[in-house]
C-alpha cells in the first residue's frame, strides 16, 4: 500500500508551481507559531529565501473510506513580504497583484496538474474552497492593542474550507 501524508502531498503540489522570479516558492506547514519560528531561524541562514511561501496550516482533518482519503477543510495561506506602512491600495497594488494573485492561480493550476487528488469543482475546475484576501496576515486585535503573530510583515491569500480527496493506492 503507497500511503503520503497530506504534507508531502502539498509539498509536492507546490513543486509544480513555476518559479518566482527565479526562485522556487518556499513551502512550510505546522502551527503558525512555529512556522514564524522557522522563519526567523531562517534570518541567521545567509542567502535563505523566506518568501514567497505556501504555508499549509496543521492540524488536518483525515477520514479514511473504502480506500479514499478524505483531507477535510485544509487551511493553506500564500504569503508575500510587504511594507508595513502600506495602506490597502498600496498593498493591492504592490503585493496582491503582482505576486499573490497569481501565486494563487498558480497553486491551483499545479493541484489540477498534480492528479494526487479529486474534489467538487467549480465551474472553472478548480476545487471549492473559500478565498481570503489577508491584508497584514497573522495580526489579531484583542480590545483595543494589536499583536501579531508573524514576526515579518506579511500579506496573504489564505484558501479556507479546501476538501481534497486522494485513493490510497495498493501494490
Amino acid at each position: 500500500m503507497t500511503y503520503n501524508s497530506i504534507t508531502t502531498l502539498i509539498g509536492n503540489v507546490v513543486a509544480l508551481m513555476p518559479s518566482y522570479y527565479g526562485s522556487p516558492v518556499e513551502y512550510m506547514y505546522g502551527h503558525r507559531a512555529e512556522i514564524n519560528q522557522r522563519l526567523i531561524e531562517k534570518d541567521n541562514t545567509p542567502g535563505a529565501v523566506k518568501y514567497p511561501l505556501v504555508a499549509l496550516r496543521l492540524d488536518v482533518e483525515e477520514t479514511h473510506e473504502d480506500g479514499i482519503v478524505i483531507y477535510k477543510d485544509l487551511n493553506i495561506a500564500i504569503l508575500a513580504n510587504t511594507d508595513e506602512n502600506y495602506y490597502a491600495p498600496q498593498r493591492m497594488v504592490n503585493v496582491f497583484e503582482p505576486i499573490l494573485y497569481p501565486l494563487y492561480e498558480a497553486f491551483m493550476l499545479a493541484l489540477a496538474a498534480s492528479n494526487e487528488f479529486f474534489y467538487s469543482a467549480d465551474d472553472l475546475g478548480r476545487p471549492v474552497h473559500t478565498k481570503v484576501d489577508r491584508f497584514y496576515y497573522g495580526v489579531t486585535e484583542a480590545g483595543l492593542s494589536v499583536e501579531s503573530i508573524f514576526s515579518d510583515p506579511l500579506d496573504a491569500v489564505e484558501i479556507l474550507d479546501l476538501d481534497l480527496k486522494r485513493i490510497i493506492k495498493t501494490c
